[in-house]
């Protein structure tokens, strides 16, 4: 895997685990909010964090695979 790879992954790492902290305080609020208008801002807010949530590990799908398909064709 090359150096440039490995610190994307470790920076995707790090936004990954943000994102994932940032769903679990939005759920917890979600579960006590009172209201529709709040219940429903707080449901676009978890739909759009999960999607750049998906974002994310696709992305580090994808550097993955090239590391290790670089790695089939080096050996």
């Amino acid at each position: 895997m090359a150096p440039s790879d490995v610190y994307h992954l470790a920076e995707l790492d790090q936004m990954i685990e943000r994102l994932r902290a940032d769903l679990r305080d939005i759920s917890e609020r979600a579960a006590s909010a009172d209201g529709n208008a709040s219940e429903e801002r707080l449901a676009d807010m978890l739909a759009t964090q999960e999607a750049r949530l998906q974002d994310l590990l696709a992305k580090r799908e994808e550097i993955l695979a090239k590391a290790e398909k670089g790695g089939r064709d080096a050996g």
